[in-house]
């Protein structure tokens, strides 16, 4: 019987021939060699549809004295760079046959230079069992927490920022007469919503923001054009036991230099889900996280269930006790959920403070 499973979820084609059309047609700084391996840091790349301009001077001496002249201005719309990744955060679960609701995640980045959606689809593995009416659920408002009132059913993601990224779950149903160790794993797949109904050179010439000719970087460049292409992620699985309880964790940063980067001063708000099966309740169950190495603890930040629960030891569920946070549930009666969150700042020195 498992009683306790930890998972734990961080808060991605085209055709060859396409991608060196594209090339001959773009400017040569896209495609020169060195250039791919700053495709997979946004941050370090120029924005697509940026203007580049330059004027050189010429300075020399005449009877006159020294002469100074300026060349001729000379410029450049940087094209699109178009790439994406897709990270799965639930790599397995355990699942009960019969259960509604068991949600994989996964994490969809913007890995190109310029803003874009991404088209989101599913395929099953071929294993001991196709998991049944599976949905894709979007983290709409990007809190890492999933919430039917503010997230949505949705199979594109919101427009995302060069290295932004957004948390997407495949809820599934697990057959009825799954048996007990069978295995059912699907995988996510990305493909860019400004090429959904094709990805040929004609298409791709002025797809990019701003009207710009559009580039695939390396991963999109590994899958086939149109939109059976793609990035896939790798694997996550069902598998079917005789589950007690499950804890999820997740996180979200708050993005101080917007560039979806973690330095210090970052804020890292934490969501644990302790979700209980069909197996019995879970009695007197309790959370408790060690705030990480590196980070520090924001006083009165811990809530249960979306309520604030005080830092202290005293008559609600919640303490921090200095070095971690501790919420008791009491007894979680079969097929109920449980939600904790709290809130750390990256630090400076890179211990705890």
């Amino acid at each position: 019987m498992r009683h306790l499973n930890a998972i734990f979820a961080e808060k991605p084609t085209a055709a060859r021939g396409a991608v060196a059309a594209a090339c001959v047609l773009t400017a040569a700084l896209v495609c020169a060699p060195g250039v791919a391996k700053a495709q997979f840091d946004p941050a370090s790349m120029t924005p697509a549809a940026s203007i580049i301009e330059n004027v050189a001077a010429l300075t020399f001496t005449d009877q006159y004295g020294r002469q100074a002249l300026n060349s001729n201005k000379v410029a450049l719309k940087v094209q699109e760079i178009v790439d994406v990744s897709v990270e799965t955060l639930t790599p397995e679960l355990d699942v009960e046959a019969n259960a509604n609701d068991q949600r994989l995640a996964f994490r969809i980045r913007n890995l190109g230079n310029g803003r874009e959606a991404f088209d989101l689809s599913f395929e099953h593995i071929d294993d001991d069992f196709d998991p049944e009416a599976c949905r894709i659920i979007v983290d709409w408002d990007g809190d890492g927490r999933l919430d039917m009132t503010k997230d949505r059913v949705s199979s594109t993601t919101p427009v995302l920022a060069p290295g932004e990224s957004v948390v997407a779950w495949v809820s599934c149903h697990i057959p009825e007469n799954a048996r007990l160790g069978a295995l059912g794993r699907i995988r996510l797949r990305a493909f860019p919503t400004a090429l959904r109904n094709g990805a040929t050179v004609s298409d791709m010439s002025k797809a990019g923001n701003g009207g710009v000719f559009m580039v695939f970087g390396p991963n999109l460049r590994g899958g086939t054009a149109g939109t059976n292409g793609g990035v896939t992620s790798p694997p996550a699985t069902y598998r079917v036991g005789e589950v007690v309880a499950q804890l999820i964790k997740s996180q979200q940063i708050v993005d101080v230099l917007d560039n979806n980067t973690v330095v210090t001063g970052t804020i890292v708000t934490y969501t644990l889900e302790a979700r209980v099966g069909t197996g019995g309740t879970a009695r007197q169950a309790q959370i408790t996280d060690v705030i990480p190495v590196g980070a520090t603890y924001l006083a009165n930040s811990l809530t249960l269930d979306g309520a604030r629960l005080s830092d202290a030891e005293d008559g609600d569920a919640g303490r921090f006790t200095g070095g971690a946070i501790e919420v008791g549930l009491g007894d979680l009666a079969p097929q109920s959920s449980r939600t904790v969150t709290f809130k750390v700042r990256i630090n400076a020195t890179g211990k705890n403070q």
